[in-house]
């Protein structure tokens, strides 16, 4: 296994090693490790992965489970109940919002409007994804709407009650000319580079991670704004303004200051790495301290610049209520116990039902 820094402190490229096949304990555990300290790594595949290589290389390292919005469109195409009893989350933490707190609201004129035009962009986007024939057969691996625009720094699903823990994006046909990069940026140095005054007060509130794209209206979910990494144990800032809307007890007006502060320093140039794609590249970066900016620089409708990705997430299932002043880590069940591909593989707390968190009504 050959390692290479792709940056002073983030992403980490890997060559020499077969993804395609199960990876040994010891790999795993070098790459988890990597990846809980850098944040990002790289890896490429020349000839590609299958769906259920993907699945398979992602299911090592934690719980592949479907995102929650593509699991609920899977569940309509299979013809089945998405809000039957047996697929709702057992248990959900969620607060009644105002009105006033809320960005979009699925009952005003606008966000239907937007929620249509996301709909056509989605359907466009399946289009394109059917012509290369990249059609998921499996809930679990999601095909990113090559229409889709995500050019907002963000860490995926943070509204989730329990985000993925990592993404892994695969590169199935990269956009022509350098176009379509990611960039990364560590939140970690976010965390070191604010003054000590910030860092105090930041440990006693809660973001609200508003869930406003997929039309669930009225839907928060706190999550602590300094959390502690569960394997670094390294404070971290857990704040993006995609999803954080406000504080908890926040107005938005009050909040949006410090919200635009966080990211400007996340999205300063010597704390981001940019990723340039080729075909076969997998890159795996970690939601728990990264953040991520996808550059909408092509036109998918355009014959020949289209960029179709297929990303797949593992879970650890807890909600992410790490804080640096609380002794006990909330990771896995096992806090006596080294930490070790056993534990992963054992690990069964995060159950199935839920994916749909986000879909819930309750």
């Amino acid at each position: 296994m050959k390692l290479t820094k792709l940056t002073k402190d983030i992403g980490t490229k890997i060559e020499n090693i077969d993804i395609t096949k199960p990876l040994s304990n010891a790999d795993i555990l070098t790459i988890r490790q990597i990846l809980a300290e850098r944040g990002v790594v790289v890896l490429n595949v020349p000839n590609g992965l299958t769906e259920q290589e993907q699945i398979a290389f992602t299911s090592q390292f934690g719980k592949c489970i479907p995102h929650p919005g593509t699991f609920q469109r899977w569940l309509q195409n299979n013809n089945l109940n998405g809000n039957d009893s047996k697929l709702k989350p057992k248990e959900v933490r969620r607060i009644a919002i105002k009105k006033e707190h809320a960005l979009i609201s699925s009952q005003t004129k606008e966000s239907k409007e937007k929620l249509k035009n996301v709909q056509k962009s989605r359907q466009a986007g399946m289009k394109i994804v059917q012509k290369f024939n990249y059609v998921p057969k499996d809930p679990r691996s999601l095909p990113i709407n090559p229409n889709a625009n995500n050019e907002t720094w963000h860490s995926d699903v943070s509204c989730e009650f329990s985000p993925p823990a990592c993404s892994c994006l695969h590169m199935l046909k990269a956009a022509p000319d350098g176009k379509g990069d990611t960039l990364f940026a560590s939140m970690y140095n976010v965390y070191d580079k604010i003054s000590p005054a910030l860092r105090e007060m930041l440990k006693s509130m809660h973001g609200v991670h508003i869930e406003r794209r997929l039309g669930n209206d009225w839907y928060e979910m706190p999550h602590p704004a300094i959390i502690r990494h569960p394997e670094t144990k390294r404070p971290v800032v857990f704040l993006n303004r995609a999803f954080v809307g406000r504080f908890e007890n926040f107005t938005v007006k009050e909040s949006k200051p410090i919200l635009h502060y966080i990211e400007k320093i996340a999205s300063s140039p010597d704390n981001v790495y940019r990723h340039n794609w080729t075909f076969g590249d997998l890159v795996m970066w970690d939601n728990r301290c990264m953040l991520h900016f996808a550059v909408k620089d092509y036109d998918a409708n355009i014959e020949g610049q289209e960029r179709i990705v297929r990303r797949t997430n593992w879970y650890d299932g807890v909600q992410p209520s790490f804080h640096p002043k609380v002794v006990r880590q909330l990771y896995f069940p096992y806090d006596d116990q080294p930490f070790s591909i056993e534990t992963v593989k054992s690990y069964d707390g995060y159950l199935p039902e839920h994916i749909l968190l986000r879909n819930s009504r309750l």
